[in-house]
C-alpha cells in the first residue's frame, strides 16, 4: 500500500511538474510573440508595473514616519510638513503617470498589439481547410481561439506585469512588516498559501465552464443570425419554422443557466471560504497589534498604523496576486488553444512550382467524403483540354459542387489526383494555382464595401475603373448602375452605412459574375451562374459570357438544361459517379438520364412550369 501511495504521489508530481512547464513553455511564446508585435507595450506595462508597485509600501513607510513624530514627546513640525510633502509628491506622481498611460500612451499600444495579432488569426484563418469546419471539435477550438484572441494580445503581458506589480508592493509590504513584528508577517504569509489555494481551484472551475458553454454558446449565436440577417427574414415570417427554433432556443439557454447554475455554485463556495479567510486573518492580525501596542508595548503608534493599514493593502496585493498567479494555468490554455491556431499547418499539401497556364486538366479516379461522412465523389475521372466548354449536370446531391471544389484545391482528394497539365496540382504553389481560376458559386457573397471594391477586391483602385466598368457592362448590370447615384463607388449593403444599397438577388449574382469577367484566368467555373436571373436576363448573360470565354476554358453547372446544348462535352453525375458523358446531341441519342432530365425540363417549359 505505501509503494503504491509513493507511485501515486510521484505520478502526481511529475504531473504538476509538466503542467508547470507546459504554462511556462505556453507564457515564453506569448512574450516572444508580443515582443515582436509590440515592444513599446511590454515596457509600458513593466512600466505601469514598476510605479504602481512602490507607491503602497512608499506611502506606509513615509505614515510610519509621520505617525512616529507626531507621537513623541516633541514633535517637528517642518520635518512632519516635509513627510507630509513627500507623500504628496508620491501620490501625485502615480496619479499623473496613471492618467497619462491610461488615456494616451496604453491605448494606441493597446490597439496595434491587438491588431497584430488579428491580422495573423485572420491569415491563419484563410488558411484552413474547408473540411475543418465540418469537425465540431476543431470547430469549437476554433472559435474559442479567435474569443481568446483579444486575451491573448494582452492577457500575458497584463497578466505578468500585474504579477511584478502585486509582488514588488507586497515583498515590499511583507518586508516592511517582517522589521515591525514577523509574528504578524507569518499569519499573513499564511492566508496568502489558502487564498492561493482557493484561487487556483476557482480558476479551475471557470476554465471547465467556459469549455461546456462553448458548444451551447454556439447554437445560440446561430438562431441569433437566423433573426439579426437578411437572409433568414421572408422564411421567418412565411413558415411555422421560428416556433422549432424557438424550442431550441429555449433548451439552449436551459442548457446554459444549468451549466453556470452547477458550476457557479461551486465558484460562490470557494468565494464565500475566501472572504472567511480575508476576514479572519484581518481580524487575528488587528488583535494581535492592539495587545502588542497597548498591553506590551513592543510597537510603536506608527508601527501600529503601518500594521493595521498594511493589513487592508495586503488584504488587497494578497488577492490580486493570488489571482495574478493563479490565472497563469487559464492564462496558458487559452494560450494553448490561440497558439495550435497560430501553429496550424494545412493539411493539403502546397508546392513550390509557379502554376502555368492551362493546357489540360484532367481528375484520376478522384473519391472524396466529408468529414465523417460518407462518399461524395466516388472514382471520377474527366479530362478537360484548354478552351473546352464542359457541362456538369445531375439531381440535388450528386456531388456537382464538391466536384467544383475540389478542382479548386478548396479541398483535397481522398484518393486518386487532379493534374494540371500532366503534373499533379499539389506540386503547385497553392495560391498561384487558384490564381488561374475564376468562380462564380451558387452560394455566392456580397460584402460590405463599395461596387468597385466587390468586384475587384483589394486590387482595385481610380486607374482600373474601365476594367471595372467593362466587367460590369458583360454582366448587363449596366441599368442598375445608371441608377445608383455613387456609380461604382456606391457602398453595397446597409450594414455600416445607411445610405448603402441592397440588391436583389438577381443583381447581386450580376456583381458576382462580373468579378470573374474584371479577371485574366485560364479556367473560369460557373456554379449556377443565372440561378437568380429570369430567362430573357439568362439568355442576355450567355451570350456575353460565351463571347468573353471563347479562347478560355469553362466548366458550368446549371440546373436549366438550355445551358448545356452548346457545350463540348456534358458530364451527367449521379450519386457521386459519373454515370454518362458525351455531347448534348450524343446524350439525347443514348436516352438515359440526362435525356430523361431534359425531356421532363423542356415539357414543363412548354407548359409554363417553369
Amino acid at each position: 500500500m505505501n509503494k503504491e501511495k509513493k507511485r501515486r504521489e510521484r505520478r502526481d508530481i511529475g504531473a504538476a511538474l509538466r503542467r508547470w512547464g507546459k504554462i511556462l513553455e505556453n507564457n515564453i511564446y506569448s512574450f516572444r510573440y508580443m515582443w515582436h508585435g509590440s515592444k513599446g507595450y511590454f515596457f509600458a506595462s513593466v512600466a505601469n508595473a514598476v510605479i504602481n508597485g512602490l507607491i503602497a509600501p512608499l506611502v506606509l513607510l513615509l505614515n510610519r514616519r509621520l505617525y512616529n513624530m507626531l507621537g513623541s514627546d516633541r514633535p517637528m513640525f517642518l520635518n512632519a510638513l516635509y513627510i507630509i510633502a513627500g507623500i504628496a509628491a508620491v501620490t501625485v506622481v502615480s496619479w499623473l503617470w496613471n492618467l497619462l498611460s491610461s488615456t494616451y500612451i496604453m491605448p494606441k499600444l493597446t490597439e496595434q498589439l491587438h491588431m497584430h495579432v488579428q491580422t495573423d488569426l485572420f491569415e491563419k484563418a484563410r488558411m484552413i481547410e474547408l473540411e475543418m469546419y465540418d469537425d465540431t471539435e476543431f470547430y469549437n477550438d476554433f472559435i474559442l481561439a479567435m474569443q481568446y484572441a483579444d486575451a491573448y494580445a494582452t492577457g500575458t503581458v497584463n497578466n505578468f506585469t500585474n504579477l511584478m506589480s502585486n509582488l514588488i508592493g507586497f515583498s515590499g509590504i511583507v518586508a516592511l512588516l517582517a522589521y515591525i513584528d514577523s509574528g504578524t508577517m507569518l499569519v499573513m504569509v499564511a492566508s496568502a498559501v489558502i487564498s492561493m489555494l482557493i484561487g487556483t481551484k476557482k480558476q479551475k472551475i471557470n476554465l471547465q465552464m467556459n469549455e461546456k458553454h462553448a458548444p451551447i454558446m454556439r447554437r445560440g449565436s446561430y438562431v441569433n443570425r437566423l433573426f439579426m440577417l437578411p437572409d433568414y427574414a421572408k422564411e421567418l415570417r412565411l413558415t411555422d419554422i421560428s416556433e422549432c427554433i424557438f424550442r431550441d432556443y429555449e433548451k439552449t439557454i436551459s442548457e446554459h443557466i444549468g451549466v453556470t447554475r452547477r458550476y457557479k455554485t461551486k465558484d460562490a463556495l470557494l468565494g464565500a471560504l475566501s472572504t472567511l479567510n480575508s476576514i479572519g486573518v484581518y481580524i487575528a492580525v488587528v488583535i494581535m497589534t492592539l495587545y502588542k501596542f497597548a498591553v506590551l508595548g513592543t510597537v510603536s503608534i506608527g508601527d501600529f498604523s503601518v500594521i493595521v493599514n498594511a493589513n487592508i493593502s495586503v488584504g488587497s496585493r494578497l488577492g490580486s496576486l493570488v489571482g495574478s498567479f493563479s490565472n497563469l494555468p487559464a492564462q496558458s490554455d487559452q494560450i494553448d488553444r490561440v497558439r495550435a491556431l497560430m501553429d496550424y499547418k494545412p493539411s493539403y499539401r502546397g508546392g513550390t512550382l509557379p502554376a502555368p497556364h492551362l493546357e489540360s486538366l484532367e481528375l484520376k479516379n478522384v473519391s472524396f467524403s466529408y468529414f465523417e461522412g460518407g462518399e461524395v465523389l466516388h472514382d471520377v475521372s474527366m479530362k478537360i483540354s484548354r478552351g473546352e466548354k464542359i457541362a456538369v449536370v445531375g439531381y440535388n446531391g450528386a456531388g456537382k459542387s464538391t466536384l467544383i471544389k475540389l478542382i479548386m484545391r478548396l479541398y483535397d482528394p481522398k484518393s486518386g489526383c487532379i493534374l494540371l497539365n500532366g503534373v499533379d496540382a499539389r506540386e503547385y504553389e497553392t495560391e498561384s494555382y487558384r490564381g488561374r481560376i475564376g468562380a462564380v458559386f451558387q452560394d455566392y457573397r456580397i460584402f460590405a464595401a463599395t461596387v468597385a471594391e466587390n468586384v475587384l477586391g483589394d486590387r482595385y483602385d481610380d486607374s482600373k475603373e474601365g476594367t471595372v466598368l467593362e466587367a460590369l457592362h458583360r454582366a448587363t448590370f449596366d441599368d442598375k448602375l445608371a441608377e445608383l447615384e455613387g456609380g461604382i463607388n456606391t457602398m453595397l449593403t446597409r450594414e455600416f452605412d445607411e445610405k448603402g444599397t441592397n440588391l436583389s438577388g438577381g443583381e447581386e449574382q450580376k456583381i458576382a459574375i462580373a468579378r470573374v469577367f474584371a479577371g485574366d484566368y485560364d479556367l473560369i467555373i460557373m456554379d449556377e451562374p443565372s440561378a437568380a436571373l429570369d430567362p430573357m436576363a439568362e439568355y442576355a448573360l450567355n451570350k456575353q459570357i460565351a463571347a468573353f470565354a471563347e479562347d478560355k476554358t469553362v466548366i458550368f453547372i446549371s440546373h436549366r438544361l438550355s445551358t448545356t446544348r452548346h457545350a463540348d462535352r456534358i458530364y451527367m453525375f449521379d450519386s457521386g459517379r459519373v454515370v454518362e458523358c458525351g455531347s448534348h446531341d450524343e446524350l439525347m441519342r443514348q436516352n438515359g438520364r440526362y435525356a430523361e432530365m431534359f425531356t421532363a425540363q423542356a415539357e414543363n417549359y412548354i407548359r409554363g412550369k417553369c
